[in-house]
């Protein structure tokens, strides 16, 4: 059973990747970046966070202000504060 949940959370990961962040960055796709700040690893999320301060968009700060709240992570945390000020 663990390996079945392992290999569907590996394929539900793969739809977020460097690449496919950059390529929605180049768009300026706010939705996809935030969905991927709440559902990928870490390195991703920190990325993500990069992309979406460069996008100055008042969504995309309320976004980032009412998440970095609810961060437990200290380095996301540490990349979200920086992205807001």
């Amino acid at each position: 059973m663990q390996f079945l949940k392992n290999i569907l959370s590996n394929i539900y990961l793969r739809q977020f990747s460097t690449i496919k962040l950059k390529e929605r960055y180049s768009i300026k796709d706010s939705k996809y970046l935030q969905k991927a700040f709440l559902k990928a690893p870490n390195y991703l999320k920190i990325q993500a966070t990069e992309y979406l301060s460069l996008i100055n968009t008042q969504e995309n700060f309320d976004f980032l202000l009412e998440q970095f709240h609810s961060i437990e992570d200290t380095r996301v945390k540490s990349y979200t504060y920086s992205a807001l000020t």
